[in-house]
């Protein structure tokens, strides 16, 4: 083919090769302005040295990191060309290492985008200096990641293989943007954003799955929360982990041919938790953030959903205008 070389309308490009990755037609992202854009084709997604991560069509590059960007201030210049990414495939995750701890030259921490949801996560404990994959021959996809502190001994980690590293657990901790919460236009395609009105949340609905029984945390804050703000209530929800083996009608245990069992997926738990604080009242603001935490590190959970329940209260409609 001949190659052409042209301008594109990108305003910076990436720190490391070791940083861009391959992103699928259909990735959905939430844009600047708080939309969700799904990418139309395949794309490159990587780290710029503005402290962002974007994502390139062959033209104009866009943020994509806008609900993780308070977290990559933390982003050291001097060291952004260490900074790596992986892709994994199976869970629809894109992660990048990245420095942000002063006093180390090394990756400290992790952001995850999840492309096939949208959304992100902050892994804030995540020393690892180099990231790739292989195949096996029993796994596609096996996610090998290097020890960044070399005190430790230089270790090389099956990501996502247990729930510890170098027998430090790590904590999960998922949290959402503002909920303003929509009206009641059944028009999917451009719900209105009630951001104007004050609203008093009630409950939280949510569908969870769970391999092991864990306890989840679930906190809820106000919508002008930081991340790390203290909670306006809190509460524990227990997950059991329910899997079934098949059995025949005679009652005997179905076995493949190598004998092994064969258990059922695990099913999903709903829980239904009432959002009253511990003076007994609940958050009446234009917005709400919940938080939900897994501290103990006593097994693994996703969080599949969730719906969040709130009334419009009279009389705070419309704020001041300048």
């Amino acid at each position: 083919m001949d190659w052409t070389r042209m301008k594109s309308n990108a305003v910076t490009g990436t720190v490391s090769h070791r940083s861009v990755v391959k992103v699928p037609a259909g990735a959905v992202y939430t844009d600047s302005s708080g939309s969700q854009v799904t990418t139309p084709r395949v794309m490159q997604a990587y780290f710029t040295p503005l402290g962002d991560i974007r994502v390139f069509d062959g033209n104009n590059d866009t943020v994509i990191s806008t609900p993780v960007k308070e977290t990559l201030k933390e982003f050291l210049y001097a060291q952004r060309s260490k900074v790596h990414a992986v892709h994994d495939i199976e869970s629809g995750h894109i992660i990048w290492f990245w420095p942000g701890t002063s006093d180390q030259t090394e990756c400290t921490k992790a952001v995850v985008w999840n492309y096939r949801w949208g959304v992100w996560y902050v892994w804030p404990d995540m020393p690892m200096a180099s990231s790739t994959t292989v195949e096996t021959s029993s796994d596609t996809q096996v996610i090998l990641t290097g020890e960044a502190q070399s005190s430790k001994g230089g270790f090389c980690y099956e990501f996502f293989d247990g729930d510890s590293f170098d027998g430090s657990n790590i904590p999960a901790r998922w949290i959402t943007k503002v909920l303003y919460g929509t009206d009641n236009s059944w028009d999917t395609r451009s719900p209105q954003k009630l951001m104007a009105a004050v609203k008093r949340y009630r409950w939280l609905d949510i569908i969870a799955e769970a391999d092991e029984d864990v306890t989840l945390t679930v906190e809820w804050l106000s919508g002008s929360g930081s991340d790390e703000a203290v909670s306006r209530g809190a509460a524990s929800k227990s997950l059991s982990a329910f899997s079934m083996q098949l059995i025949s009608g005679s009652g005997s245990v179905i076995q493949t041919a190598a004998e092994s069992n064969i258990t059922l997926p695990t099913d999903s738990v709903q829980k239904i938790i009432n959002l009253e604080g511990t003076n007994g009242d609940y958050i009446e603001d234009v917005g709400c953030r919940i938080r939900i935490s897994d501290d103990a590190q006593s097994g693994s959970w996703s969080l599949e959903g969730m719906t969040l329940g709130y009334q419009i209260l009279p009389g705070a409609i419309r704020r001041l205008q300048d």
